[in-house]
């Protein structure tokens, strides 16, 4: 197990890592806070103000010619809006202020005995408070009536997350303890550019990430921290977890091929017994490796890939059609 300096290294070596992604998730609050102030400028500005400002964008042109107060009452006046809805535009706007200042990289840990899955859900749930908010701001805006339902202004679990926002998601670093590193459950977080780093600390199962390996997503099982650069590049959902020496080291990269032989490499693949994890038999240990086993399998020689036709130049496949038409035809009485 590394020691406190060493894990807090490490933790800042992944958040240095993901600064670029977290850059992406501010430029999202930063663009919605700008829109939510501005309109908010215009409901408090005066009609004479509204009017000088006008007069200002229109130019020299229309001075003499337009007027600034008649011309900007053909789009609309300010909207009246009641006590409770600009306290509550206020609200959204102190939430996407504070998202937009955040600069550091969200770093959560796993409580011993805790829940993996629990932890982040409460972590991107208090993060998704910058979307709720950002929704709330596009309503009013948009004018919606007062007796619609109003947006809530609170946590957003990232299962109500619409596909941009996860484009746009927060990455985030965990510390957890092997014993509590039950990766399969990670995999409804697997989408949009959600990018996670797991800072795993003791014994662990020997491939715990590779549950989460599917076609598009970037998976990283690595000990070395210089691999995370490129979590923060991919153009998708990235998973990455720093383990122990003990554990596998691999690398699933979708852009590497179209078959998973292609897209996976293997830097070192354990051989059991593995050391025991609680609520992990030994025998789903094993499976993790010979699944990590099967995906980098190429195919052998020879072999015929499903859906593919069968070539009638073999002198055997010719037999083979043959006998199966004489088998399945009734010759009786022709002879």
């Amino acid at each position: 197990m590394p020691s406190d300096r060493q894990s807090h290294t490490i933790v800042s070596q992944a958040r240095e890592a993901l600064a670029p992604a977290q850059q992406a998730f501010r430029a999202v609050c930063e663009a919605a806070l700008a829109q939510g102030e501005a309109w908010w400028s215009e409901q408090a500005a005066s009609e004479e103000d509204r009017a000088a400002r006008l007069r200002a964008e229109l130019g020299p042109f229309a001075d003499g010619h337009v007027d600034a107060a008649r011309f900007g009452a053909l789009f609309g006046r300010a909207q009246t809006l009641e006590p409770d809805a600009r306290s509550h535009m206020r609200c959204a706007l102190n939430v996407l202020r504070g998202a937009s200042t955040r600069t550091s990289v969200m770093t959560v840990s796993v409580p011993p005995g805790g829940s993996l899955l629990a932890t982040m859900d409460d972590a991107l749930a208090d993060a998704g408070r910058a979307f709720a908010a950002a929704r709330v701001i596009e309503r009013v805006r948009a004018g919606h009536d007062s007796t619609e339902p109003r947006v809530a202004l609170a946590d957003l679990p990232f299962r109500s997350w619409t596909r941009t926002e996860r484009r746009y998601a927060p990455p985030i670093v965990v510390t957890v303890a092997g014993s509590d590193l039950h990766a399969g459950a990670l995999g409804d977080y697997v989408d949009g550019r959600q990018k996670i780093v797991l800072i795993v600390e003791g014994p662990c199962p020997p491939a715990p990430l590779v549950r989460l390996v599917t076609p598009g997503a970037l998976v990283v099982q690595t000990t070395d921290c210089a691999a995370l650069e490129r979590v923060a590049r991919f153009d998708g959902p990235a998973a990455a977890a720093v383990v122990p020496e003990s554990a596998a080291w691999f690398v699933h990269d979708p852009t590497a091929g179209t078959e998973p032989w292609q897209r996976l490499s293997i830097q070192r693949l354990p051989s059991p017994p593995f050391a025991p994890v609680p609520g992990m038999s030994a025998w789903q240990l094993r499976e993790d490796v010979r699944q990590l086993e099967a995906l980098v399998a190429a195919p052998t020689t020879g072999t015929i890939p499903p859906g593919a036709a069968l070539s009638t130049q073999a002198p055997d496949a010719v037999d083979r059609l043959a006998s199966w038409l004489l088998s399945q035809s009734d010759l009786t009485g022709l002879a």
